[in-house]
Order: C-alpha cells, then structure tokens, then sequence
C-alpha cells in the first residue's frame, strides 16, 4: 500500500487516546501498517509507543543499488588486477586480432618475394605515429577523468549546501514540523537529481516512510525537477522564517545565509546537467578512432616479416590495451550512470539520510532510548508533547 501523510495522520488521530486495558488500538495498528506496509509492534518499555523502521529513504533498495559499485582498497594489488570485457571492447579487438592472424599466415605460408616486401615495411612512420596516439590517449583520458572529478566535486558541493542549509535552519525555526519538512524537501532534492541525471523516475521502492512519493512525482513533471524542488525549499524556509520570533535582524540573516545556499544548489546542478549533456566533439572522438583503428591493422606490415607468428600476440595485446583506455574513457566521461565505474550516488544519499536523521530530536532521542530497536516513532516527544507525524512537504 502506499505510504500515505493522510494513513499516518489517521493513525495519530487514534493514538492520541489511550486504548483501554493498555492495548493498542487495533485502528491505529492498520492504518500504521496501510502506510508503511510493515507489522507493528507494541514496546515494552513505553505503553502506547510503536515499533517503526522510519527513514526518507528505502535503505535496503539503495544498499543494493550501492553493491554494484566497484568499490576497492588501493593498497592492495588483487582487487585491482580485473579486467572486464564488455561489447565496446570485444568486437574491434575480435576484428584486428584476425587480421593479423590473417596477415602472418600469408607471410608464413606463401613465401614469395611479393609478400615478403609487403610485410617489411619500415617501422620507422609506425613509431612516430605511435607517440603521436600516445598523446591523443592520454589526453582523451585526462578529459574524460576531468568530467569525472568534477561531477564528483558538484555533488559534494550540493551535499554540503544540504547540510549547511539544514545546519543553519534548525535553530530558527519554531517548531520540529518546519525542519522536518525543509529536511524531507532536502532528501527530495538529491533523489530527484540523481534520477533526472540518469533519466530515471523515482520509484514507490526507493522512498522511505518520511516521504511521499506522490510528492517526487509532482517535483518530476516539472521542466527541470531539481531547480522546482530548490524553489519549494525556498519557499519553505522563507515562509517558516518568523521575524517577529528571531528579530527583523537575525530573520534578515537568516534569510540572507538560506538564499546563498539555495543558489549554490542551483549552480552544482546545473554543472552536473551540463556535464551530462555535453558530449566530447564529435570530430576529435572520429579523428582518435580512426587514427588508433589504422595504426592498429596496419602495424603487422611492419612487423610480421620480421617476427611472423610472434607479431599476432604483440599486436593483440596492444590493441587490446589501447580499446581499453578507449573504454575506460567513455565509461568515466558520463558518471551518473550505474556503471560500476560511476559515481556511487546512492552512498551519497544515504550518508546524507544518515546525518538528517541525527538531527531530528524526536526520532535521536527514541534511538538513544533503545538503540537496539533501530528508529522509534514513540507517542510523545523530548517535551511531552505528541509527535506530529507530519510527512507531506507540498
């Protein structure tokens, strides 16, 4: 079923009043299960309060996202002597390696003074060209990790706005509904950017009990889903903002901080949609494929009359290695992929999830009640009130 603010109300609504006998309301228990689609459970050590895993995220769909990752110790040498073959790879090198197992058997089994001229030419123009691709490889590679470093540095900068927006916001804002909506529209912001990066809707799977779905589903119909969500945040902190609580002064501030984070948002998304959408030059990737392609089938001219049988490894070998710097590159020149050479997202967001958790006082005082019962949505909170279960941010 989905999990609904309105199935969590509901259920509130009958947990406000003492069932008889010291029971559970058997109402509040099946709206709590409608809405989290798990069993609940009555705690032992505080009558009225409910058992409930509670968290923006479905931290098992992202834990097993997360696995697919290639993740690895660079001080050990096993983990990283891998190597993958993928489509990309294997038709081209299939291609050149029988040619020259084509070309060393015409050598090798018709000898004639014809042949033998072809496949002695001077290895003189191979050996130049040869530097000439080097360079090309390595600058193809360098440009394809600079995408890489920087979409990894744009989404540590929106992890780091998110923080410090949330950070700065706590203390000014009346009550815990504001922060939890700002923290929930936060958690939405890198959900939605993750998938509008991949190209990707946002599942009922991956949305834990302290989101809406529907909501996600709204910020995606828009043009650009992560800008409408930074703009509903905005909104949010700009209309929770009591000058009459803080002082015309701090509100001012208060605002002031808020809007730089809000734009900072805006900019590392826009970084991260523009690496996604601009593709390396057509002509530079035609004129680097082309030049390896021609050096590689035509290097057994060179070399075959003076190896025979040999030159079909040597060859093979680096064409291999040369098709794989070529994949390597274009796998890491879009990171927002699931390729296990990608950016790890999913980790990010959890890390995230992780710290807005710890900083909301209702759900860190019921862990550090019962640490071993994971996260407690309790009847009442540090001050003796009820605890609004209050999950829908639009």
């Amino acid at each position: 079923m989905p999990r609904t603010a309105r199935h969590l109300a509901h259920a509130h609504n009958y947990s406000s009043a003492p069932a008889p006998n010291g029971c559970v309301d058997r109402k509040m228990v099946r709206c709590l299960e409608g809405a989290s689609g798990t069993s609940v459970r009555r705690s032992r050590e505080e009558p009225g309060s409910v058992d409930l895993l509670m968290g923006y995220l479905d931290e098992k769909h992202y834990r097993k996202a997360a696995d697919y990752y290639q993740m690895y110790n660079p001080g050990e040498w096993h983990s990283t002597l891998t190597i993958s073959i993928t489509t990309f790879l294997y038709k081209p090198w299939i291609i050149i390696t029988c040619l020259v197992i084509a070309s060393a058997a015409i050598f090798e089994l018709d000898p004639t003074p014809y042949t033998a001229h072809l496949f002695s030419l001077p290895l003189t123009a191979h050996e130049i060209l040869g530097v000439l691709l080097g360079l090309m490889v390595v600058y193809r590679t360098e440009i394809s990790y600079g995408r890489w470093w920087e979409a990894r540095c744009c989404w540590a900068s929106i992890i780091d706005s998110c923080q410090g927006l949330a950070v700065v916001s706590a203390p000014c804002f009346a009550d815990e509904a504001s922060r939890r909506a700002v923290l929930g529209q936060l958690m939405a912001l890198c959900i939605v950017t993750k998938n509008w990066l991949r190209e990707e809707a946002t599942t009922a799977s991956e949305v834990g009990q302290l989101l809406e779905h529907r909501m996600i589903a709204q910020y995606e119909e828009a043009p650009c889903p992560p800008i409408a969500v930074v703009d509903h945040i905005a909104r949010t902190v700009r209309n929770s903002t009591s000058p009459e609580q803080l002082g015309t002064a701090k509100a001012a501030a208060f605002c002031s901080t808020a809007a730089a984070h809000c734009e900072k948002l805006c900019e590392n998304v826009s970084a991260c949609g523009r690496i996604k959408n601009t593709m390396m030059p057509l002509a530079y990737i035609t004129a680097h494929r082309t030049s390896l392609v021609v050096w590689l089938v035509t290097l057994p001219l060179s070399i075959v009359g003076d190896y025979g049988w040999i030159s079909t490894a040597a060859v093979s070998v680096l064409a291999f290695l040369f098709l794989y710097m070529e994949k390597m590159a274009v796998e890491i020149e879009q990171p927002f992929g699931t390729d296990p050479n990608d950016l790890p997202l999913e980790l990010y967001i959890l890390k995230l999830e992780k710290t807005f958790l710890g900083m909301l006082p209702s759900l860190r005082a019921a862990a550090n009640d019962t640490p071993n019962a994971g996260r407690r949505l309790t009847g009442a909170n540090a001050s003796g009130g009820p605890i609004e279960p209050n999950v829908r941010f639009c």
